[in-house]
């Protein structure tokens, strides 16, 4: 979508050593929390791997997950991208009390939204034994090909959310 000239790998045994090699570069980072966009669970760019899964098992780490893009044929480009269900996703193997998908403001509009992702927030909650306090892991994939209203928008939303909270005083890492 980029101006590049192919939207998918050349077969399954591709995808399965990149996903071998990012899974090698992040086991190797020895991170407690990892923030990850575009990943898959059924599309047909990545041959149907799920990717929540693989990541799971490589790093022995429980995960939450933030769908952002459901189509079931993506028409575009030439040859069409055909089906994604993809999204984002945080792993830890800090002990969580909750997570939640918070949707953000959409740029586009009909029919290019049906087929579109749709921008969103990861927000997991992690309680920090013997204290009152939290730590907020905030996964976002804000909006990349729009003329700039959609950017303005969704920053000023994750704006409002850090803001908020900043306020409550909660210890909070954010990636997107």
């Amino acid at each position: 979508m980029d101006g590049g000239s192919r939207v998918q790998p050349d077969n399954q045994k591709q995808v399965e050593k990149n996903l071998h090699g990012i899974g090698k570069f992040l086991s190797a980072s020895d991170a407690d929390v990892y923030f990850l966009q575009e990943v898959d669970l059924d599309s047909k760019r990545s041959f149907h791997i799920n990717q929540q899964d693989f990541y799971e098992e490589t790093l022995c780490m429980d995960s939450a997950f933030g769908r952002n893009f459901l189509c079931d044929f993506v028409p575009y480009p030439q040859p069409p991208i055909g089906k994604v269900d993809s999204g984002i996703l945080t792993l830890t193997g800090l002990q969580t009390s909750s997570s939640s998908r918070i949707s953000l403001p959409e740029s586009f509009s009909w029919p290019v939204k049906t087929c579109n992702l749709k921008r969103c927030m990861l927000e997991t909650r992690v309680p920090l034994e013997g204290t009152d306090a939290e730590l907020v892991l905030l996964n976002f994939h804000l909006e990349a090909y729009d003329s700039g209203e959609g950017k303005i928008a969704q920053s000023k939303m994750l704006a409002e959310k850090l803001e908020e909270e900043y306020a409550a005083r909660t210890f909070f890492l954010c990636s997107g």
